[in-house]
């Protein structure tokens, strides 16, 4: 008989086929970012089909002078509508579990899912949400500031 191996591909929002590469979310983009601000992307995360099983992970960083300001948090779940308030104010949340919150990226990586996750249903997907905000106790120096940040979702053969 012939014996094959398998392998593992971990797919965001139906990108990066095969092992390995980078995408760019461009809905990702959040311009004029006052404090008391937050906004919002849904990334499913999914196994592809005929792949073997796996957890992941995540990490996450961000160089700018706006990223020692921003604080991030992610969740297994989806983003709300955005919302604008009376006075401007932009908004928009995660729903979902609280997989980490609070968290500041810069240059090194830091853990934003450090629980391994499987996933597992007819689907092998889920939805995971990352939030920025910019805390309205943020200062002066946050402004005209910009950030970008750059997340690594890493995938590891489940084990028995």
């Amino acid at each position: 008989g012939t014996i094959t191996a398998g392998s593992l591909d971990l797919q965001l929002s139906g990108n990066l086929v095969g092992q390995g590469g980078t995408w760019n979310n461009s809905a990702f983009t959040f311009s004029n970012m006052i404090p008391g601000e937050s906004f919002a992307v849904t990334v499913p995360v999914q196994r592809a089909a005929g792949s073997a099983p796996f957890t992941y992970t995540a990490t996450g960083t961000s160089s700018g002078g706006l990223a020692s300001h921003l604080r991030w948090e992610v969740r297994a779940g989806t983003a709300s509508t955005a919302v604008t308030s009376a006075n401007g104010v932009r908004t928009q949340t995660c729903g979902g579990a609280v997989l980490s919150t609070g968290v500041t990226l810069g240059a090194g990586a830091a853990s934003v899912i450090p629980t391994a996750r499987n996933l597992t249903g007819a689907t092998y997907s889920e939805n995971v949400c990352i939030q920025v905000s910019l805390p309205a106790t943020a200062t002066n120096a946050a402004q005209l500031q910009t950030a970008a940040a750059s997340f690594a979702f890493d995938a590891v053969q489940a084990t028995s």
